[in-house]
């Protein structure tokens, strides 16, 4: 693990492009794996369980899985947050599957609620005074 990213977040996309730009902004702060559909999600969650401090998931993956199923499996791997995000309004849905918060694409603050949520304190940048 690299020095100043001690904790991994899962990011969970079927948007190719978007996955890569949250991974590549949250890259700078933790360990990043990725998946592009539920059943990826899933078994990195099995995988990592013990490493991963976040997940963060699209809520409607077409034909590959939803966000639901990811949710689920994350918290029942006992993995504390769990952000689900999706670009029409399902925060209902979301809060019933268990995500410990609901979004709705984009979140243009998705990096800093993700480091908020996991306390990541030590990585803040410097503050002009």
């Amino acid at each position: 693990m690299t020095e100043g990213k001690k904790k991994t977040v899962l990011a969970v996309d079927d948007e190719t492009a978007l996955l890569r730009v949250v991974a590549r902004s949250l890259d700078k702060y933790f360990n990043i794996e990725t998946a592009k559909n539920a059943d990826e999600a899933i078994e990195k969650i099995n995988e990592f369980r013990d490493k991963i401090g976040l997940v963060l998931t699209d809520w409607d993956m077409v034909n590959c899985g939803d966000g639901a199923h990811v949710v689920k499996a994350a918290k029942g791997a006992g993995i504390e947050h769990v952000i689900a995000w999706s670009g029409r309004e399902h925060s209902k849905e979301m809060s019933d599957a268990g995500a410990s918060l609901a979004l709705t694409k984009p979140e243009e603050s998705i990096v800093q609620i993700i480091r908020e949520m996991l306390g990541d304190i030590e990585n803040q940048p410097p503050t002009d005074s």
